[in-house]
């Protein structure tokens, strides 16, 4: 009998000392947040996302121009964009509190500037490698076809400026930040990727690994800069030259003098933000902060 206690004993203590190991892994990778607050950010973010696209079928069904309806679409996206951005933003800013993924306190400009570079390069290459595995992909085609003289306007402002910004905010900001723990890298860069690639509309495992790639180089922007500013910026270029692609000729050439011109643009605004940072014209503090101050 107290050999059978003694076992048990044994048992129980193995089963308790395997849950706590398990346990201590699970907490090592992901961050503590409620599951409640963390559903909430995400999904109101994500349907207010949504909303801003609403009149878009709308326009295509109308027959002839109606600026009627171009102006009802520019003014939609701009108030239902400004409420989603703001939440979003406001958002990562409280999940950034009590986060210590951004290393410094100032913008390292010029590091946002090489990795965003590169990362662009990357995204063009590789975008110009799997054109010849898969020529199109669904939700290019859904977007093409949403494309006419009611909509072509609403629609650039839409993909070019609202869906990265919105999309950089839930993918990499609230959802890496509010799943998993500051010390991690690869994991959150892969995680992110492989739900922004759920998000667009694909048609096979293809068109998904097209999205996943370009959802890591966004991941791996922003982790490597720790700034959301470099995710969008490389996800507004890349939506500028496939958007260039939608309306003029998409030769590889007149890609990558889209591509150029960007890498220039982009190299002027945050020069220009530097010396403005630096002349105390504007001051870019860190988005947690918070944080420094709390502690």
């Amino acid at each position: 009998m107290q050999k059978e206690r003694k076992t048990m004993n044994s048992a129980d203590k193995k089963g308790l000392l395997n849950a706590k190991t398990n346990h201590q892994k699970e907490r090592h990778y992901f961050k503590s947040t409620s599951i409640y607050h963390t559903l909430f950010y995400l999904i109101v973010s994500f349907l207010l996302y949504q909303i801003v696209s609403i009149p878009l079928p709308f326009g295509q069904a109308i027959h002839g121009r109606s600026w009627a309806f171009m102006i009802f679409f520019i003014l939609f996206i701009a108030i239902t964009a400004t409420v989603a951005i703001r939440f979003a933003f406001k958002s990562y800013q409280e999940v950034m509190t009590s986060s210590v993924r951004i290393a410094g306190r100032d913008v390292d400009f010029k590091q946002v500037f090489k990795v965003f570079a590169v990362s662009l390069i990357g995204i063009v290459l590789f975008s110009a490698l799997s054109d010849l595995v898969v020529p199109t992909t669904e939700n290019q085609t859904m977007l093409e076809q949403s494309i006419n003289a009611n909509t072509a306007v609403g629609f650039v402002l839409m993909v070019v400026i609202v869906s990265p910004i919105l999309e950089e905010l839930i993918f990499r900001g609230l959802f890496i930040n509010l799943i998993f723990k500051d010390n991690l890298f690869w994991l959150p860069i892969i995680a992110s990727a492989a739900v922004f690639a759920l998000f667009h509309e694909t048609a096979n495992i293809p068109q998904y690994l097209i999205y996943f790639v370009m959802g890591m180089i966004l991941g791996f922007a922003y982790m490597k800069t720790g700034r959301l500013l470099t995710s969008i910026l490389l996800h507004m270029a890349n939506n500028v030259y496939v958007t260039f692609g939608f309306f003029f000729s998409s030769s590889f050439i007149a890609i990558g003098i889209v591509v150029v011109l960007e890498i220039a643009v982009v190299g002027v605004v945050l020069w220009f933000a530097k010396i403005a940072s630096q002349n105390g014209w504007f001051h870019f503090k860190r988005v947690s902060e918070k944080s420094n101050q709390l502690n």
